[in-house]
C-alpha cells in the first residue's frame, strides 16, 4: 500500500504507468511478442522476482531530493519543448537562406524554362542584376551564421535529453527501491500471518492493484480484477468468519488480530485519500461517524473487521465510479480539444481574404488521445495567428497613413482652385464645397450668357440681310458685287467662326479633364447642346425668311413692268445709286484691307481667343452699317420713285387709278422704312451700348492685369511653401525610417523560448526581416516620392488651364458685351 501513491505521482507528473514500464506510452512491443497475461501468476511471479533482483542495490532517496527531481525534469521537458521549437524556426530560416544563396549563386545565363528558379523573381523584388556581388556574400554570411546557430541548438538540445534521462533514471530507480521495501516488508507479514489473514490480505492486494492499474491505464474497468474476484473476496470473507466462530478462534493471538486491524484501518484511510485525490475535492460520507477507536479482540473485531471491509468495498465501488467519469472527462475534453482545433485550423484557412499563407501544419487526428499535443498545437496556432495579426494590423495602418496623405493633397489642390476663384473678390470668402460648386457654376452661367448675347447679334444681321433682299432687280445687280464682297466677308466670318468652334472644342477639352473636379460642367454642357439646338432653330427660321423675301421681289418686278414709263427717272435714280454704290464699294475695300489686316492679326494672335472675337465683332458692325447705308439708298430709290409717279399723274390722268395703287404701295413702304429708321435707331443705340463694353472691357483687361500680378505673386508665395514642406516632408520620412529601424531592431529581442533567465541571441529570421523591411521601405518612400511629384506636376498643369480658362472667360464675356 505504501507504494499506490507514489504511482499516482508518478502517472500526474508524466512518469511511467507503472514501476516498470517505460516513459514513452506510445512505444510499441514488437508483433511477434506474445502479450502479457496478468492472470498467468507464475509469469508474473517471474518478473517480480526478477526486478526485486534487479533492484536490491538500487538507492532510497529523500523526500525532499525527490521533488527536487520532480521539478527539475519538468523544467527540462518545457526547456526541451522549447528548444525544439526554436530548433524548428531556425531550420526554416536555414532552408530560406539556402534558397537565396542559391538563387544568387546561380548562373543568370543558364537556360531554363520559365518556371525555374532562374527565371522567377525573388521576393527582394527584380534587383538580383544589379545587386547581386553583394547579395551572395550576404546570402553566404546569413547560411554560415543560421547554420551554426542549429548546431548550437543541436547540442544544447542533446545535451538536456542527457540530463532528462538521468533524472528519470534516478527516478526510476528510487520507484522501484522502494517498492521493493515494501515487496520485503509485506512478505515478512504474510509469514507471520495465518491462513485466514493471508486470504484476506491477497484479495486486498489483488483487488486494490487491479483496481489502480485499470485507473493508470485509462480503460478496462469492466474486465478489472474486482469483478472477476468479487465471488472469490466474498467466499475468503465468509471462510474467514465462519473460521472465527470456530473453536480455532481461540487458538489466534490477540497480537495478530490488532495487527491486521490496523492494516485494514490503513487501507480504508489510503482508499479515502485515493477517491479524494481522483475526485479533487472533499465529500461527505456515511462512514465518516465510524472512526478507529481502540483495537478490539474477540467477536468484537471479527464484526469490525466485516464493517471494514464492506467499507472497503463501497470505497472500491466509489473509485471505481469516479474513475470512469475521469476517463469520461478526459475523453471529451480530448475530442473538444480535437474540434477546436480542426475548426481554428479551417477558420485560418477559409477566412484569409488579403491571400495570407498561413506556416500551420494540419490538426491532429482524432485518434491522438494526447491532450498534452492538441494543447501545443492550439498554442502553436495562436501564435501564428497573432502574429499574422500583428502584420495586417502594420499594412492596414500603412494603407491608412497613404489614404490619409492623398486625402491632404486633394484638400491642396481644391484650397488652391478656390484661392484662383476668389482672387477677384475683396472679401475673402471662406472655402466650402458648396461656394466653390457655385463660383464655378457662375462662370459657366456667365459664357452661356455671352452665348446667347453673340446669338442675338448673328440674329440681327440675319434681319438686315432680309432687309438687303428686299430691293428691286436693278438694285440687285448694282449691289451683285456688294453681295459678293460681302458672301466673302460672310465665308471669312464663318472660318472665324469655325475657328472660335475650334477654339472652344479646345476649351471643351480642357474643362473635360476638370470633371474629376467639379461634376457641373455636365450642366454646362446641356446648356451648350440646348444653344446649338436653338441656333438650328433660328436659322430654319432665317431660311424661311429669305423664302419670303424672294417672293416679295418677284411681285416688286410685276410692280416694275407696270411703271415702264418711269424708267427714266429710275435710270437717273440708278446713275445716282452707282455712284453712292461706287463710294459704298471704296468703303467696302477699305473694310476687306482692315479685314485682312485683322486675318493677319488673328494668325499671329491665334492664342488669344478674346482678340479673335473682337475682330469678328468688328467686322460684323462694318456689315451691319453698309446694310443700313443700302437701306437709305433704297428709301431715297422710293422717294424718286414717288416724285416721278405724281409728274407722270400730272401728265397722264388717264393712269390716275393705277398710280392710286402705286402710292398705296409707295405708302405701305414707307411705313416699311419708317420701322427700318426706328430699328436703326436701336442699331445706334446699341453701337452706343458696345463702345460703353468697350470701355468696361478695357477695365476688366486692367483688372486682369491686376489679377495676374497678384497670382504671380501667389505663385511665388506658393513655391516658397511647396518647398518649406518638401522639407518638412523630407524630415518626416527620416525621422520614420528612424522609427521604423528602431522597431525592426527590437524585433526578435524577446524571445518566448527564454527559461530561468536564459538570454537567447537574436534569431537569424529577425535579421532577415528586418533588412527586407528596410529595403521594402526604402522602396516604399521612392515610389512615394515620384507619385508626389506626379502629382504636383499635375496640380500645377491644372492650375495653367484654369488660369487659361479664366482668361478666355473674361474674353468671352467682353466680346459678348460688344
Amino acid at each position: 500500500m505504501p507504494g499506490w501513491n507514489a504511482m499516482i505521482n508518478r502517472r500526474q507528473s508524466g512518469g511511467p504507468p507503472n514501476a516498470f514500464g517505460a516513459k514513452n506510452d506510445r512505444v510499441r512491443r514488437p508483433s511477434h511478442t506474445l502479450p502479457f497475461r496478468r492472470s498467468d501468476m507464475v509469469s508474473r511471479h517471474l518478473l517480480v522476482e526478477t526486478a526485486l533482483l534487479d533492484s536490491q542495490n538500487f538507492e532510497l532517496l529523500a523526500i525532499e531530493e525527490v521533488d527536487a527531481l520532480k521539478k527539475e525534469k519538468a523544467q527540462l521537458e518545457s526547456r526541451l519543448e522549447a528548444t525544439r521549437r526554436k530548433l524548428a524556426l531556425e531550420s526554416k530560416v536555414r532552408d530560406a537562406a539556402q534558397s537565396l544563396h542559391r538563387l544568387y549563386t546561380d548562373d543568370p545565363t543558364a537556360g531554363g524554362s520559365p518556371t525555374s528558379p532562374k527565371k522567377r523573381l525573388s521576393f527582394l523584388g527584380d534587383k538580383t542584376k544589379a545587386n547581386g556581388g553583394m547579395h551572395v556574400g550576404q546570402a553566404g554570411d546569413e547560411l554560415a551564421t543560421s547554420q551554426k546557430k542549429i548546431d548550437d541548438l543541436l547540442q544544447i538540445l542533446s545535451g538536456m535529453e542527457s540530463r532528462r534521462q538521468y533524472v528519470e533514471s534516478r527516478l526510476l530507480r528510487h520507484t522501484a527501491a522502494v517498492l521493493q521495501l515494501d515487496h520485503e516488508e509485506q512478505a515478512q507479514a504474510r509469514a507471520n500471518d495465518v491462513s485466514p489473514v493471508a486470504d484476506l490480505d491477497d484479495f486486498d492486494r489483488n483487488l486494490v492493484d487491479s483496481t489502480i492499474s485499470g485507473f493508470l491505464n485509462g480503460g478496462g474497468y469492466e474486465e478489472s480484477i474486482y469483478s472477476k474476484h468479487m465471488s472469490r473476496g466474498s467466499a475468503n470473507l465468509s471462510g474467514f468468519g465462519l473460521s472465527m466462530q470456530q473453536p480455532t478462534f481461540d487458538k489466534m493471538s490477540n497480537e495478530k488480530l490488532m495487527s491486521l486491524q490496523s492494516r485494514v484501518d490503513g487501507m480504508n484511510s489510503q482508499m479515502r485519500n485515493l477517491i479524494q485525490l481522483v475526485r479533487g475535492d472533499k465529500f461527505t460520507r456515511d462512514d465518516e461517524s465510524e472512526t478507529k477507536g481502540h483495537l478490539r479482540t474477540g467477536e468484537d473485531a471479527v464484526a469490525y473487521l466485516e464493517t471494514q471491509v464492506e467499507l472497503v468495498d463501497k470505497n472500491l465501488i466509489r473509485l471505481e465510479q469516479e474513475c470512469i467519469k475521469a476517463r469520461d472527462e478526459r475523453e471529451s475534453t480530448e475530442s473538444h480539444l480535437v474540434e477546436t482545433s480542426k475548426q481554428l485550423h479551417s477558420l485560418l484557412q477559409s477566412s484569409n481574404p488579403s491571400g495570407i499563407t498561413f506556416d500551420l501544419p494540419e490538426p491532429p487526428q482524432s485518434s491522438v488521445n494526447d491532450a498534452t499535443i492538441l494543447l501545443n498545437y492550439l498554442d502553436e496556432a495562436m501564435l501564428t495567428l497573432q502574429s499574422t495579426l500583428q502584420n495586417q494590423g502594420q499594412q492596414a495602418s500603412r494603407e491608412t497613413e497613404e489614404a490619409r496623405e492623398r486625402a491632404d493633397q486633394y484638400e491642396t489642390t481644391v484650397e488652391g482652385l478656390w484661392d484662383i476663384l476668389n482672387s477677384t473678390n475683396t472679401d475673402k470668402e471662406p472655402f466650402s464645397l458648396q461656394a466653390f460648386s457655385t463660383r464655378v457654376q457662375h462662370a459657366f452661367e456667365k459664357v452661356a450668357n455671352m452665348d446667347v448675347q453673340l446669338d442675338i447679334l448673328r440674329r440681327q444681321i440675319q434681319q438686315q440681310r432680309e432687309l438687303n433682299s428686299k430691293s428691286d432687280s436693278e438694285k440687285d445687280r448694282q449691289l451683285s458685287e456688294v453681295q459678293a464682297v460681302r458672301s466673302e466677308l460672310e465665308q471669312e466670318l464663318l472660318e472665324l467662326r469655325d475657328r472660335h468652334v475650334a477654339a472652344e472644342a479646345e476649351t471643351q477639352g480642357t474643362r473635360a479633364e476638370m470633371d474629376n473636379i467639379m461634376k457641373e460642367v455636365e450642366q454646362f454642357r446641356v446648356t451648350a447642346k440646348a444653344n446649338e439646338e436653338q441656333k438650328q432653330t433660328v436659322l430654319e427660321q432665317l431660311a424661311r425668311q429669305n423664302s419670303r423675301a424672294q417672293e416679295l421681289e418677284a411681285m416688286l418686278t410685276n410692280h416694275q413692268m407696270q411703271i415702264s414709263e418711269l424708267e427714266d427717272d429710275a435710270r437717273l435714280a440708278s446713275a445716282e445709286a452707282e455712284a453712292r454704290s461706287t463710294d459704298h464699294e471704296s468703303r467696302v475695300q477699305g473694310l476687306v484691307r482692315e479685314l485682312a489686316e485683322a486675318r493677319d492679326a488673328h494668325v499671329t494672335t491665334r492664342a488669344k481667343l478674346n482678340e479673335k472675337h473682337k475682330e469678328s465683332e468688328d467686322m460684323e458692325v462694318e456689315v451691319v452699317r453698309l446694310t443700313t447705308e443700302l437701306t437709305m439708298v433704297k428709301a431715297e430709290l422710293d422717294a424718286a420713285y414717288g416724285s416721278r409717279a405724281e409728274r407722270a399723274k400730272e401728265i397722264n390722268t388717264a393712269n390716275t387709278a393705277e398710280l392710286e395703287g402705286l402710292r398705296r404701295e409707295r405708302d405701305a413702304q414707307a411705313e416699311q422704312l419708317k420701322g427700318m429708321s426706328a430699328e436703326v435707331q436701336r442699331l445706334t443705340g446699341g453701337e452706343n451700348r458696345a463702345a460703353m463694353l468697350e470701355r468696361e472691357l478695357q477695365d476688366m483687361a486692367k483688372d486682369l492685369q491686376d489679377l495676374v500680378r497678384e497670382s504671380v505673386a501667389a505663385e511665388k508665395e506658393r513655391e516658397q511653401l511647396e518647398t518649406l514642406l518638401d522639407g518638412l516632408r523630407e524630415r518626416c520620412e527620416t525621422l520614420e525610417t528612424q522609427l521604423s529601424d528602431e522597431k525592426v531592431r527590437t524585433l526578435g529581442v524577446a524571445s518566448p523560448t527564454v527559461v530561468n533567465g536564459e538570454t537567447g541571441r537574436e534569431p537569424t529570421s529577425a535579421m532577415v526581416l528586418r533588412n527586407e523591411f528596410k529595403k521594402m521601405m526604402r522602396e516604399t518612400r521612392a515610389e512615394h516620392a515620384k507619385v508626389l511629384r506626379a502629382e504636383q506636376e499635375e496640380r500645377k498643369k491644372l492650375e495653367s488651364i484654369i488660369r487659361s480658362l479664366k482668361k478666355d472667360n473674361g474674353t468671352l464675356k467682353g466680346a459678348g458685351g460688344k
